[in-house]
């Protein structure tokens, strides 16, 4: 998918919550939400996918040890109304038992998280694309309760490929036609 521009928020169910840029994951920053997170705390991003199709979304997260650990993918093309993608998932612990440390110079592979959203036909050539990733429960990244710190999220990637041109489809369909008559 060629760059595109889009919109990133995030939102916490309670005002006094900090968002802070962080170290990202192999990158020199990433955001994150500080404290106060609770069940339906999200990350939202949108996009164009217009000319694009078979979608695909792949987000890097962490949480502090005490941060939250369970998050869900949805997506949205009205912004309002979101269906939830596949199944909840747990991020690792950013600590060097946890699975290591994001720093600037190296991309954990852990904190990867990749969906294949190719068959929902919805997404595709749509003039806006909403996605949200929410936390779920109040389990922290350690396992334990109450999440009283942050989680972190960077490299968000909307990827897609190239509607066809319907000039294209039609050629292609009158090429066949002429090497099938050909062949008789």
């Amino acid at each position: 998918m060629v760059a595109a521009t889009g919109s990133f928020q995030g939102v916490h169910a309670s005002a006094s919550s900090d968002w802070i840029a962080f170290v990202g994951n192999g990158s020199s920053s990433a955001y994150g939400g500080e404290d106060n997170w609770t069940v339906g705390a999200y990350y939202q991003f949108s996009t164009s996918t217009t000319g694009f199709e078979n979608i695909t979304v792949s987000v890097d997260q962490v949480s502090h040890p005490n941060g939250p650990r369970d998050f869900q993918l949805s997506y949205s093309t009205d912004g309002t109304n979101f269906t939830d993608f596949g199944s909840m998932y747990a991020i690792p612990r950013n600590s060097p038992s946890g699975g290591g440390l994001w720093n600037e110079t190296t991309r954990l592979s852990n904190a990867i998280f990749s969906f294949d959203l190719s068959a929902i036909t919805e997404l595709d050539d749509a003039a806006t694309v909403y996605f949200r990733v929410t936390q779920m429960s109040d389990t922290t990244a350690s396992g334990g309760t109450p999440v009283t710190s942050r989680s972190l999220i960077d490299n968000v990637t909307i990827n897609g490929t190239a509607v066809p041109e319907p000039a294209a489809t039609q050629l292609g369909a009158l090429g066949m036609a002429g090497l099938l008559r050909r062949r008789r």
